[in-house]
């Protein structure tokens, strides 16, 4: 349906769970690549030591205005 993968800066660990808890067709986490390793998105939930610049790749035809009014209006309904 969007086989176009994308790239997400993320700001912080909670930043990264917040995206995850987005459910969507248009955003299929896949991996976070960080400087020095790629994690698996199942493991960067309890093992990720978060540094700056780590990226969420993800498939799908979101763009990060589309992910960022996700995550608010997803926080707002919490």
């Amino acid at each position: 349906k969007y086989p176009t993968l994308g790239e997400l800066e993320l700001r912080s660990k909670d930043h990264l769970m917040r995206i995850l808890e987005i459910e969507d067709d248009e955003l299929i986490p896949l991996f976070i690549r960080s400087k020095s390793n790629v994690h698996t998105v199942v493991n960067a939930r309890y093992e990720l030591n978060f540094e700056q610049g780590d990226m969420l790749v993800y498939l799908g035809k979101a763009s990060e205005e589309l992910i960022w009014e996700k995550e608010n209006s997803s926080s707002l309904q919490n």
